[in-house]
């Protein structure tokens, strides 16, 4: 893969991310610009020649003005909680910006402490596939890994409907992943049989005052994309697509937050060189994704009644201590996949559009924040749904052996179903690991991206 990709996908991030940084630098200092310097030697001056001011002792027993305490300044930034008022437990919506920044905001803490979305998403670029003998009865298909098998990735991966400042890391293990098979009864029949690992490493950034909006950047890569199997020999390279993520808040409160944003996704990742019973291929990543989300996180806030436990006791505990979040998108492809095949003029196909659907539940288990090392521990159960809704294209070819087909990958409806523990150390770290595992039937392959995945994610907030 041409290295020149890399570092353009690498420089456009980092232009974004500067060009923010620079104009909120710029906006600090244009807001000194107006004050007039004081020179301090006329100061001394003028207070020097003139009588130091006389202040009368109060007569014994008159009122005394009360003792200042000695409490921490305030650091609230707007959009928290007015100064003074009361907030109940945290997990119904108590401000801790007092103390400083955690979980890498000074504001709405009950919104950063329940655990992110650990995600599930494995996506392939498209499919390959070729006719065995003349009638087309035997027939040989094959999986793409575009860009190391991270072409495309779902906003719910690691992340939560509120904008934070943090660093992250991911590592997701799929079991039987990576499909290849033919109906003919010499060569393996068509299943998904091959592992793949995958990582990432990220950022996220607030941009304003008021932490309304963030931008983040991901750079993924894996380990064994390629496919070596008979008749179908592929390399994909190592490198993925990199995502670049804004984010905004339009409503955030103590209990609940709703946010929209949307991410462009770079074609950084590596091409896919290949044969295929002999015939030699490329599929060049050219492909860029628009995908805009929304997202949003609700905490409940109730008050204990005689009457609401008489009838559901520890309900209203159970829902105190639970939040529910939830993501949605939709991700399209923005120009086509480059094919190309000696002999013959390069063509294309287009991945197809999808829609993703996410939800969580995310249940408290422990909440200490005086605790030396685990101040918090959080289980979460999440639902992932993703769904073709058209807009692919297919590329055919006439080479031999057979007619080759180029196209997107058969996926039509995913339902996957996560669960997994998050770890809270120092209010600064988390720790997450999780298992996702598809609803839908083994046989059903078109339903099914993997057998299984495994998720640890690492996250340090600022």
């Amino acid at each position: 893969m041409p290295r020149s990709k890399i570092a353009t996908g690498i420089l456009f991030a980092s232009a974004v991310l500067s060009t923010h940084l620079f104009e909120s630098a710029g906006a600090q200092e244009r807001g000194l610009s107006g004050f007039t310097p004081i020179d301090a030697a006329e100061v001394l001056q003028g207070y020097t020649e003139t009588s130091a001011p006389q202040v009368d002792q109060p007569a014994p027993g008159a009122n005394q003005l009360p003792q200042l305490q000695d409490t921490p300044p305030r650091t609230r930034r707007p959009g928290t909680s007015a100064a003074g008022s009361s907030s109940p437990d945290f997990l119904r919506g108590r401000q801790l910006a007092d103390t400083g920044p955690r979980r890498g905001r000074q504001s709405h803490q009950s919104l950063l402490a329940p655990a992110q979305f650990h995600g599930n998403f494995f996506g392939t670029s498209g499919s390959i596939s070729a006719n065995l003998d003349v009638q087309g009865a035997k027939r040989f298909s094959a999986d793409i890994p575009a860009a190391g098998g991270n072409a495309r990735f779902n906003i719910a991966d690691n992340n939560k409907g509120v904008p934070q400042n943090r660093v992250f890391t991911d590592y997701r293990h799929f079991n039987n992943a990576i499909a290849a098979g033919s109906t003919d009864p010499g060569l393996p029949s068509f299943g998904r049989r091959q592992d793949l690992d995958s990582f990432l490493v990220g950022v996220e950034k607030t941009l304003n005052e008021d932490e309304l909006i963030s931008v983040e950047i991901r750079l993924p890569f894996s380990g064994n994309a390629d496919i070596n199997q008979p008749g179908y020999v592929v390399s994909a390279g190592e490198f993925g697509n990199i995502p670049i993520l804004w984010k905004q808040a339009i409503l955030l409160e103590d209990s609940y937050s709703v946010v929209v944003g949307s991410s462009l996704i770079t074609p950084t990742g590596g091409d896919v060189t290949g044969q295929i019973f002999g015939s030699p291929f490329s599929v060049n990543n050219e492909a860029w994704h628009l995908a805009p989300f929304f997202g949003g996180i609700l905490t409940p806030q109730l008050a204990s009644t005689d009457g609401f436990d008489s009838m559901l006791p520890g309900v209203t505990k159970l829902l105190s201590r639970t939040t529910f979040q939830y993501f949605g998108s939709v991700d399209f492809a923005l120009n086509d996949q480059e094919v190309v095949l000696p002999g013959e003029q390069p063509g294309g196909f287009r991945e197809p559009t999808l829609m993703f659907l996410s939800s969580a539940v995310v249940v408290n288990l422990f909440d200490k924040a005086t605790a030396k090392h685990l101040t918090r521990l959080d289980g979460s159960v999440e639902l992932h749904y993703a769904k073709d809704i058209g807009g692919g294209s297919s590329f055919n070819s006439s080479s031999s052996p057979g007619s080759l087909v180029f196209s997107q990958n058969g996926i039509t409806d995913l339902l996957n179903l996560t669960a997994g523990l998050s770890a809270e150390i120092h209010r600064n770290t988390r720790i997450q690991v999780a298992a996702a595992a598809p609803l839908a039937a083994s046989d059903a392959w078109n339903h099914r991206a993997f057998d299984g995945e495994l998720i640890v994610s690492i996250n340090r907030f600022f």
